[in-house]
């Protein structure tokens, strides 16, 4: 049997996770491979991956796997933009230990070259000086960084001290990758090196840096979407993606990820990934679903005009902004009133739509209805108040939207729910 190139091996690797790893697979897809001259493999601030043919090949083709997704994790993560004025080496062997930790534990495996944290645990020799790292699951890669320059200015405090008998290294077991540091605790030469390069984006690009951290966080987001439909969602990233999300994003915003997170999507052959080219390989590409999305919006007494015109421009705003959907708005109070159904192609129709109203609040008709009518709908969208009947858990996505002085998100049963500010 021939061997494969380097460029096959990749693709190889690519193909296994798409079939093993939905959630790295994800993530995986965003990224360009390219032949390169460094020494080993790296990514760069826009997702270019530039590997080193001899290296690729030097290693086993389940390493080649965990290559692969240890670039797309830094990728993902940001850590290309997030260096601001941090020590170049130190950092980029904090981001390794937050990446590799979560490889690792994910079964993954990875070239002995690396930094490899045990039970969310490194341990390393610091200018002589054994030091150990802990709770890695828990921590990003700037906390990582924060503490290994106290250990290194702790360290460089004990050696001179060392007569007075302040350094103490018995009873710590072997450890790994020795770094040595200046005495401003920077490291020096090629200590701490590990498998690959990190490249960063260039100072003063706050604009391109904002745009990939934006792309970056909303990949995540949806590649643990991908994950967590396929029941595959990797230990520690639902962590890591709560760190990555602003606390506060406008309602509208919020909505519109969740119904973009929420449609249907998959691999396909049928045309190539752009960034396959470069491989000489043909990628799947990712593709959306056209589907059903319901828009049930309560009209009951107790929704006011202005939060009915709120509700029903941003219906017409989700018509307009997802190609291949087809929409079903239901106005309902106790009972389902009224629907309309549109396209992308017909949406001026829901300016003409005169929702009705009546009494009481129930959500047990909308299920009755969508479950007779639209039995393929994939994704409910709900603007209430929440003083209703929720009914039970339903089989499809259920987005709850709700008015400013209704109910609080952390009482919906199931379901995503939004709060509509003041």
């Amino acid at each position: 049997m021939q061997d494969l190139t380097s460029g096959e091996k990749i693709t190889k690797g690519i193909v296994h996770l798409q079939q093993s790893q939905p959630f790295f697979c994800y993530l995986v897809m965003h990224l360009e491979f390219k032949e390169g001259k460094l020494p080993t493999i790296g990514v760069d601030h826009k997702g270019q991956v530039h590997y080193n043919p001899a290296f690729v090949d030097s290693v086993t083709d389940k390493e080649v796997e965990g290559l692969i997704i240890h670039e797309a994790l830094h990728y993902g993560l940001c850590h290309m933009i997030r260096m601001a004025n941090k020590d170049k080496r130190l950092f980029n062997i904090a981001a390794d230990m937050v990446v590799n930790d979560i490889l690792l534990s994910a079964g993954m495996k990875l070239p002995a070259c690396g930094i490899l944290p045990k039970n969310h645990t490194y341990k390393t020799m610091l200018n002589g000086q054994p030091i150990k790292i802990d709770g890695l699951d828990e921590k990003s890669a700037e906390e990582v960084y924060e503490e290994l320059m106290l250990a290194a200015a702790t360290v460089n405090d004990d050696i001179k001290n060392k007569d007075d008998g302040k350094a103490d290294s018995s009873g710590q077991d072997e450890p790994e990758n020795a770094i040595e540091t200046d005495e401003n605790g920077r490291p020096t030469g090629e200590s701490g090196a590990g498998l690959d390069e990190h490249i960063y984006i260039s100072e003063g690009d706050e604009a391109e840096a904002s745009a990939i951290e934006a792309n970056c966080k909303e990949m995540m987001v949806e590649a643990r979407n991908f994950a967590v439909s396929r029941g595959a969602l990797p230990m520690g990233i639902e962590r890591l993606i709560e760190k990555l999300l602003p606390p506060k994003v406008d309602w509208r915003i919020l909505l519109r990820r969740a119904i973009t997170n929420k449609l249907p999507f998959d691999f396909t052959y049928r045309r190539p990934g752009k960034k396959s080219i470069a491989c000489g390989t043909y990628l799947p590409s990712v593709i959306r679903e056209g589907c059903d999305v319901i828009v049930a919006i309560d009209t009951s007494p107790s929704i006011d005009r202005d939060t009915l015109t709120r509700f029903m421009s941003e219906a017409v705003n989700i018509g307009r902004s997802y190609h291949g959907l087809n929409m079903t708005l239901l106005c309902h109070s106790a009972a389902v009133e009224d629907s309309i159904t549109v396209s992308e192609h017909d949406i001026h129709r829901l300016l003409e739509w005169k929702p009705k109203g009546g009494s009481g609040t129930s959500h047990v008709p909308v299920w009755e209805w969508i479950n007779k009518n639209k039995p393929t709908a994939r994704l409910v969208v709900c603007l209430t108040d929440g003083e209703t009947d929720f009914g039970e858990r339903q089989p499809y996505e259920v987005i709850w939207v709700l008015s400013p002085d209704g109910i609080s998100e952390k009482d919906v049963p199931f379901g995503w729910a939004i709060k509509i500010p003041n």
